[in-house]
């Protein structure tokens, strides 16, 4: 946007994240800029965008034109939805992202689905898209010395591919909703809260006997507790 990202915020984490980057603003939509844009991509070895297709499109920033300014270049795109399909253009928030994908409502176990407080969505698909930029400058690299002629490397990360990611286990071995008699189990006794993190072979089921079932009471030190 000509007058910068609107939902940019300066705080302790921004600092120590943009430490030492030095900053340049462009307004993408005047050709003028858009040329000194290009003349910065033909220098670079990375490209990262978080640009719907259509926003792309719309600002003349095509693969055909990426591809003349800088036949080397690594390119990264993150969006909400993925790169393509019904929900392309869409924009992304982490808290709807958690609703939409069921990991509010596992956090909120029998109750009500509750947000985790941190934006596990936006870090975590940074770090994927990282990842992903790595490996493509890997596979890059050879192309340099020798006569082999690679197609541009591209790397696309998305909010709702990385929820997948994160919940793999949980979407492949919950019918339904986590419940408290699962894996993890809270306790609150006398002197303070407890959990524990139960696997489900005999270790477990050991472990859940000594402490009491989650439907029952749990007894340590001789105080009571009783699940949350």
């Amino acid at each position: 946007a000509p007058d910068g990202d609107p939902y940019a915020a300066y705080s302790a984490s921004y600092g120590i994240v943009n430490e030492h980057k030095p900053r340049l603003r462009l307004d993408l939509t005047d050709p003028s800029a858009r040329d000194e844009f290009f003349e910065l991509v033909t220098q670079a070895d990375v490209v990262v965008d978080n640009l719907a297709a259509s926003s792309l499109a719309r600002l003349g920033l095509s693969p055909e034109r990426f591809e003349q300014a800088n036949p080397d270049l690594v390119r990264c795109s993150i969006t909400a939805y993925g790169a393509d399909g019904p929900f392309t253009d869409w924009p992304g928030f982490d808290p709807i992202m958690q609703s939409l994908s069921g990991l509010a409502a596992i956090q909120g176990g029998d109750g009500r689905p509750v947000a985790t407080a941190a934006p596990v969505h936006d870090v975590a698909t940074g770090c994927l898209g990282a990842i992903g930029t790595l490996a493509a400058v890997w596979a890059r690299s050879p192309r340099r010395a020798s006569n082999h002629r690679r197609p541009a490397q591209r790397a696309y990360a998305s909010l709702a591919a990385t929820s997948t990611f994160l919940q793999a286990a949980e979407l492949t071995t919950f019918a339904d909703r986590m419940k408290r008699t699962g894996r993890w189990i809270g306790l609150r006794g006398a002197d303070g809260d407890a959990s524990a993190v139960l696997g489900l072979g005999p270790m477990g089921r050991r472990c859940r006997h000594d402490i009491g079932t989650p439907q029952g009471h749990a007894w340590r030190a001789g105080t009571r507790a009783r699940p949350r």
